[in-house]
């Protein structure tokens, strides 16, 4: 099957040239070297061919496109650098901001899409083009839309870098996205000017989500049901609730929400299977495919054009091209040719977790859904349909579980009993949205009036299947943690796996289980290294000090916490450092716990971390035996001399940059380390 589908080989290969470019040091990495290479491997290519080397021909033209790869990539983070170390934005008073997305609601804001095209820097206009996201309070009256210039007071940032370890890198995340800069605005900061410059497609984009929006308002009662839709229809997720999203979560149905691979192959095959009849017709094959490119089209253009729908537009676009005009095509192959025409349209669409997922799961239901369906065959209509999306579901699953489990640390235990059901709905749900939008375009009320009813219905019975798995043991397995060899050696299993069922040799399950044996291992000799570890870790974060120290399974915690703050802010980044370091239970040390490394004083606690004797309270004169002392607070009226002492002193948590600046300036610590630089392991 791999011999026929050689592209297979080729998104293999420039995908490993777009990671190569992160791994390798800068000083290996040389674009015009990397020119020469792609020349020399594709000048041995045609020599290897004229000889008839087919084996090495190959080889050769797989090296030259890793090298393209890595060429490419490189080009990208250079265009990067030069972004952010532009000398225009050094002191830059306003900008000029063109809105290019709808408002995004967030619980404290509103995110806006936008892009900087003019700075005023050094007094001086200057022309730009960076991609910006904005951030305005929900209450502000004018929301600016779609295609508005904004004068912006201010200076856009650089989203900071992760400062703990396992944090979500915010930076990175919006890089991959290529927005290179935030701001936070209040209503006072900007002014809409009276120009505008959207491109008009993305314009008309954003006005039939918007109008498609309002219908769905009009016809939806039940505000789950609207956002269900909302999120489902429009990738608009920004009316779901907190519990509507667990829900869906722990049935294992979460994709739903998010409009991918999975929306746009549901609209695919509903329509291949209305319009197939076009086939038979003399000029009927390109009637069909310029009327299903048309609503694959409309799809995203309903959706506003989102990366994720864009991606799985042009997926589908490749498929129904070589399904309509090749008798004989190799799914695999097809699907391989989408990937590499996004990758090379967006090389940086590689790390998106959504692009990974949607093309895992179509590779697991091209490669795995037959054999898996051909394992029973059901005589009854009903149960073989059952049994078929089932095992739709089941191919998918399998092939997503370990990258789900590395980004999510979670897998749901009745994926299989929901996830059939929930496949069905959708289905139905989107048919019916897109009727119900098709019908109210053309004045049909009535029709429109029972399609209504049946999106109604099916968002509904959407809502409450997700709520099933909470009603039985065991729902959900939570704070699992693969590393990246766990998850290859997982993959490994599985391709041994469809190997074997694909040549019906037992060999190749042999393989599968060695693998899982070293995975197995792998994963043993991590899991005891982490418990018997004893690190000890200061976490940076703003308005709160807290220490966590391992203990066998458990992470003990020292906490204390600005009362001004929302409580509990700290705990996200420190339940992902427990999970990756194997606790499975957080203690927060109080008044009513007690522990051997732990010694209370008046106004603070003597901790001893693996042999650091630590202090953790307001400021005091005598350090003696004291290896680090982390500061909260107040500071004393008078300093007391430190520059003398052999304690290293942690600035940051409770204490604010000026009280920070007025320890290192009136007490002269002679070791100090500010958190603004990172957690400090000890």
């Amino acid at each position: 099957m791999i011999s026929r589908a050689p592209f297979v080989g080729f998104v293999l290969s420039y995908s490993l040239g777009l990671l190569a470019a992160e791994w390798l040091p800068a000083s290996l990495q040389s674009q015009f070297y990397n020119i020469l290479a792609i020349l020399l491997c594709f000048i041995l290519a045609i020599a290897a061919y004229s000889y008839r080397f087919l084996v090495s021909t190959g080889l050769c033209l797989l090296l030259s496109i890793l090298f393209l790869g890595l060429l490419i990539m490189q080009r990208d983070n250079w265009n990067y650098y030069r972004a952010i170390t532009d000398p225009h934005f050094l002191q830059v008073k306003s900008y000029v901001a063109l809105i290019e997305g709808l408002p995004q609601k967030r619980s404290n804001s509103l995110h806006l899409p936008a892009r900087i095209v003019r700075v005023n820097s050094g007094g001086h206009w200057h022309k730009v083009n960076v991609r910006l996201l904005l951030m305005i309070p929900p209450s502000v009256e004018n929301i600016p839309s779609p295609g508005m210039h904004l004068m912006v007071i201010g200076e856009p940032q650089i989203p900071p870098a992760p400062l703990n370890p396992y944090q979500f890198d915010y930076r990175r995340f919006l890089r991959d996205k290529s927005i290179f800069r935030t701001d936070f605005i209040q209503e006072e900061d900007y002014k809409i000017l009276p120009t505008t410059g959207v491109w008009l497609p993305l314009r008309a984009a954003l006005s039939v989500s918007e109008a498609a929006d309002a219908i769905f308002r009009k016809a939806i009662a039940d505000d789950k049901g609207y956002a269900l839709v909302k999120a489902m229809l429009l990738g608009r997720r920004d009316d779901l609730r907190g519990g509507q999203v667990d829900d869906f979560a722990v049935s294992g149905a979460v994709h739903i929400l998010s409009v991918s691979g999975l929306h746009v192959g549901i609209l695919y095959l509903v329509f291949a299977a209305l319009l197939g009849w076009l086939k038979k017709w003399r000029w009927g094959k390109l009637v069909y495919l310029t009327i299903m490119l048309l609503i694959l089209a409309f799809y995203a253009l309903l959706t506003g054009l989102p990366d994720s729908v864009v991606r799985a537009t042009i997926m589908f676009s490749v498929i129904l091209l070589a399904q309509t005009y090749q008798r004989q095509s190799v799914s695999i192959n097809t699907l391989a040719i989408s990937a590499l025409i996004i990758l090379i349209l967006e090389p940086r669409a590689i790390y998106h977790v959504g692009f990974q997922l949607s093309y895992a799961a179509m590779t697991g239901i091209f490669l795995l859904y037959k054999s898996i369906k051909y394992l029973w065959s059901p005589k009854a209509r009903f149960t073989r349909f059952l049994w078929e999306v089932t095992c739709l579901s089941l191919s998918a699953q399998l092939a997503t579980f370990p990258l789900a489990v590395y980004y999510f640390h979670q897998f749901p235990v009745y994926f299989w009993l929901v996830n059939p059901l929930i496949l069905i709905l959708a289905e139905f749900l989107i048919q019916s949205a897109l009727a119900l939008l098709i019908f109210q375009s053309m004045g049909l009320e009535w029709l429109a009036n029972v399609s209504a009813f049946w999106l109604q219905w099916s968002a509904y019975l959407s809502n409450l299947a997700v709520t099933i798995p909470r009603l039985l043991p065991g729902h959900l397995l939570r704070d699992l943690y693969l590393d990246i060899i766990e998850v290859s050696l997982a993959y490994l299993s599985l391709i041994f796996v469809w190997v074997a069922l694909r040549s019906a040799q037992l060999k190749f399950l042999y393989f599968s289980l060695f693998s899982l044996l070293g995975w197995a291992l792998y994963s043993g000799a991590i899991s005891t290294t982490r418990y018997f570890s004893k690190s000890a870790i200061i976490f940076s974060i703003p308005h709160a000090n807290v220490i966590a120290w391992k203990y066998g399974r458990e992470l003990r915690l020292s906490v204390v916490e600005d009362e001004k703050f929302r409580k509990g802010a700290y705990l996200p980044i420190v339940k992902t450092y427990a999970i990756a370091s194997g606790a499975t239970r957080l203690v927060i040390i109080d008044d009513t716990l007690s522990r051997p490394e732990l010694r209370r004083l008046k106004n603070g606690l003597i901790l001893d971390c693996n042999g650091v004797i630590l202090y953790h309270g307001p400021m005091v004169s005598d350090w003696n035996g004291v290896n680090k002392a982390y500061i909260t607070g107040p500071l004393p009226v008078t300093m007391p001399d430190l520059s003398q002492e052999s304690t290293q002193f942690i600035l940051g948590g409770l204490l604010s940059p000026y009280k920070q600046q007025r320890i290192i300036l009136e007490s002269r610590p002679s070791h100090y380390y500010s958190l603004s630089s990172g957690s400090l392991y000890f």
